[in-house]
């Protein structure tokens, strides 16, 4: 039962984990992308 709990437990956080990841991943694209357009065009 304590295993099919801590399981369960640490399936959720590696899905949290996950999740954080992607969307920490797409804000540094966005911010990368917006910021090389940026210089881009200023040049």
């Amino acid at each position: 039962m304590t295993g099919l709990i801590f399981g369960r437990y640490g399936q959720n956080l590696y899905i949290c984990n996950v999740i954080f990841f992607i969307v920490l991943d797409l804000r540094l694209t966005k911010v990368g992308v917006q910021r090389y357009s940026f210089f881009y065009a200023s040049q």
